[in-house]
């Protein structure tokens, strides 16, 4: 029996299409998507949503719309039981995945996108997929779950003989998400996708939000894979269960055509196939068995870009690389948790540190949009949905919560929005400062012989140094351009000073070299200040 709160008509997608907006929703356990008009949302029509969305909301549904057409991965049934990866099209007939284990095993949905092929290359259009499944390849007593990325061809209309009606381009690699002896991160959350170079699909990077399998352990991880490592493993040799040795190998398909191959613009120009319904039978055979490949698809590096120990993620967005993040060598990424709270994440070179985290809902965030052109980030959960702009610079009250986001800085009373193309530093410099050296955790100490007072400290600019060692933020209090009290607060900083010498003591970010975990501090330019011309 099914609870009133269940029997909602909860809508679980979205979709622009030309002037229409098209929505799908359970609609009481009886699927239905609606087409409206964009400008009035009024309802022009309707259709059956079985396949484009689950009958119940707890399950997981993930679509994209491409050319009219709608491609999803969900389940089909009242029990949800039946995964299924199908198109959907007015235009020509459905096509959809075998209803076996070997083709989707308990999965999971976390994403989908939608690959352009270049036309320089003869490349035909591809659609991915990310889940998460039981994976039948390894001789567990319990089946774990593993991520998993699969490819389907825009162009496939099923086989003639064979695969009726099925996909005949579906393969599927696994991916992995951990290194040495780390925790392996199993459970695929969500996928963000950042294309970048708009001539070159090809060159796009995947950012997947992964949790372990087990519900008893609280950690999240990032993987970021690369497409053309993806593209390059749907060409792999196939892994198959040899029943007579009861295990599973590696098999290279005898083939003339590898199976799951897409029929690109080159092989109909060369009359080799024209359509998938030319594909030979006994290849459709094959690829019908199981198109599990081997092999498996490696984050960047061998590892993930950051691991995080005591909270669960759920969803995922990555801005775009702007002038003033390539300046400062930072990817930004907000990640919502089971708590209802939105981190802002920055990852440079040296390391991975939270910005800040907002205090959103009391639930599980549900989805986060990024709308780059308005500069807003739409963040959904059960409660509702929250409209948080991607720059927040005002809302740091202190110099050391404003140089810890990338999009800001200090200067010296507030914070504010940091430029690429303003210079930072307004005024010139004296002298350069002197060098400092063994600066080293929370232990760090000045080495230097002059006093804090001594009339050599207060000269220059003021600005605050951020230090970042092992992923500590350490403040450098300066005055005039002279460093004088390390990791204390401002009052304290004051206290050191002669009366009334204080006015200029203040912060800004600035350039920091790492070798070794030890700070080493890149000074300004070395110029003479206007007021001594």
């Amino acid at each position: 029996m099914k609870t009133v709160e269940q029997c909602h008509n909860y809508v679980l997608s979205l979709h622009i299409n030309g002037s229409q907006l098209y929505a799908c929703g359970t609609y009481a356990f009886d699927p239905k998507c609606a087409h409206f008009d964009l400008e009035e949302l009024k309802i022009n029509s309707t259709d059956p949503g079985q396949a484009k969305c689950p009958f119940d909301h707890e399950q997981r549904l993930t679509s994209i719309l491409a050319d009219g057409e709608l491609y999803a991965g969900t389940t089909d049934d009242f029990f949800g039981m039946k995964a299924v990866i199908e198109r959907t099209s007015s235009k020509r007939v459905s096509i959809r995945t075998v209803e076996s284990k070997s083709w989707l095993h308990d999965p999971v949905f976390a994403g989908v996108e939608l690959i352009r092929g270049n036309a320089t290359k003869h490349e035909g259009d591809e659609v991915i997929f990310f889940f998460s499944e039981m994976a039948s390849e390894f001789s567990y007593i319990s089946k774990p779950m593993v991520p998993r990325v699969a490819r389907v061809c825009k162009d496939d209309n099923g086989g003639l003989r064979v695969l009726q009606n099925k996909w005949t381009t579906f393969v599927k690699s696994r991916l992995e998400c951990g290194s040495g002896n780390m925790l392996p991160f199993t459970q695929l959350q969500d996928v963000s996708v950042m294309p970048n170079n708009p001539d070159d699909a090809s060159d796009t990077t995947f950012y997947a939000l992964l949790i372990p399998q087990w519900k008893d352990v609280v950690a999240s991880a990032v993987c970021q894979y690369h497409l053309r490592d993806i593209q390059t493993s749907f060409s792999n040799d196939f892994l198959r269960y040899n029943d007579g040795d009861r295990k599973w190998q590696r098999e290279k398909p005898g083939f003339k055509v590898h199976p799951g191959t897409c029929i690109t613009p080159e092989m109909r120009k060369n009359g080799d196939f024209t359509s998938s319904y030319n594909l030979p039978d006994d290849s459709l055979r094959y690829l019908q068995e199981s198109p599990l490949l081997a092999g498996v698809v490696k984050p960047y590096k061998d590892k993930p870009l950051f691991v995080a120990h005591h909270d669960t993620y759920t969803r995922i967005a990555v801005e775009p690389s702007r002038p003033d993040l390539k300046l400062r060598k930072s990817r930004i990424i907000y990640l919502g948790t089971d708590k209802g709270v939105l981190h802002k994440v920055v990852l440079r070179d040296n390391g991975t540190y939270v910005s800040s985290k907002i205090n959103l809902f009391n639930s599980s965030i549900k989805n986060i949009l990024l709308a780059s052109s308005k500069g807003m980030l739409y963040v959904s959960s059960a409660e509702g949905v929250a409209q948080v702009p991607v720059v927040y610079c005002q809302a740091y009250s202190s110099c050391s919560l404003c140089v810890k986001d990338p999009h800001c800085t200090w200067n010296s009373t507030h914070c504010i929005i940091f430029e690429a193309d303003r210079r930072l530093l307004k005024h010139s410099v004296e002298t350069t400062c002197e060098p400092i050296t063994g600066i080293e955790g929370n232990n760090a100490r000045i080495q230097s012989d002059k006093d804090c007072s001594s009339p050599l400290m207060l000269l220059g600019l003021s600005m605050l140094v951020l230090l970042v060692i092992s992923v500590v933020l350490t403040r450098l209090w300066t005055h005039h351009h002279r460093v004088c009290c390390l990791d204390n607060t401002k009052l304290e900083c004051i206290n050191s000073f002669p009366p009334r010498k204080h006015e200029n003591l203040g912060c800004d970010n600035h350039l920091v070299e790492y070798t070794n975990g030890y700070g080493n501090i890149t000074e300004p330019p070395n110029q003479t200040s206007d007021n001594e011309k």
